[in-house]
């Protein structure tokens, strides 16, 4: 992967994730997802799935989050997603933080973005922890 060469250090990010809504670059599947988090009570946050307008698929996907972090077990295998992992995944939210070259310097700003990265805590596609796939925020 390219993030490999770029200047980025992840950083978990707190609890709340809603910085995380957006339209996505699926790197495995070559297309665009949509990703909404929101809270539906308090301290109960919600992950929905779907793929972006224009790819004539129809499916949703909803996940609740794991343990108070940004993670969520998401389970691809709904009516319409056509060739879903067999099992369900972990993905969790990063936030990409690319540091000015000079901090010090009075206009320089840290840019961020985030990122959705798929492990299988099965085991069955990878070692547990094992990237399997990366989604880049790019809306």
């Amino acid at each position: 992967m390219m993030l490999a060469a770029a200047v980025l250090s992840l950083l978990a990010y707190p609890p709340h994730c809603f910085h995380a809504s957006g339209r996505y670059q699926d790197q495995h599947d070559g297309d665009m997802k949509d990703v909404l988090v929101t809270e539906s009570h308090p301290g109960s946050t919600i992950l929905s799935i779907t793929p972006a307008p224009g790819q004539n698929q129809t499916w949703t996907i909803m996940s609740g989050q794991d343990n108070g972090n940004c993670s969520f077990s998401v389970d691809f295998d709904v009516p319409g997603k056509p060739n879903p992992p067999p099992v369900s995944l972990r993905a969790t939210v990063w936030t990409l933080s690319n540091p000015p070259p000079l901090a010090r310097e009075a206009k320089a700003t840290t840019t961020t973005n985030s990122a959705i990265i798929f492990t299988d805590p099965s085991g069955t596609l990878a070692k547990p922890g094992f990237p399997l796939n990366t989604w880049i925020k790019i809306a």
